[in-house]
């Protein structure tokens, strides 16, 4: 069972990374580069910051990187997956083709999907059967 500190501690990354993310989707939208492709180089970006504070900070793990990260890599690939779909879809749209929407629906959508997928199947303590 999660406590509250580690709880409390995968929402401040979690939140970090999310405003990461929506920064850079932002820019590098401003810099007109497609809405897909700015969601993706942000997605990367921010995959390497929250692995490495999830695992060391927020849950401690003990776990090597060869369980975790093949995890965490597919979880946030299908998150990666959700939000470059999304920017498109949104982006296909004219009420929400403006960068800073685009970005804020990316930025639901693939913190909604991470933290379903983190605290759901990645970093959670497997008991011997």
């Amino acid at each position: 069972m999660r406590t509250q500190r580690q709880t409390s501690r995968f929402l401040l990354v979690g939140a970090a990374a999310a405003l990461l993310y929506f920064f850079m989707t932002w820019l590098l939208m401003s810099m007109d580069i497609r809405p897909g492709l700015s969601a993706t180089m942000a997605f990367i970006t921010t995959f390497l910051v929250a692995y490495f504070l999830q695992r060391n900070w927020t849950f401690a793990s003990r776990a090597g990187h060869r369980t975790l990260l093949p995890r965490y890599l597919m979880a946030q690939l299908l998150c990666m997956a959700g939000s470059a779909g999304s920017a498109e879809i949104a982006h296909s749209m004219p009420l929400l083709s403006s960068s800073l929407i685009i970005a804020a629906i990316t930025t639901l959508v693939s913190g909604g999907m991470s933290y379903f997928l983190s605290s759901r199947w990645v970093f959670v303590k497997r008991t011997p059967d």
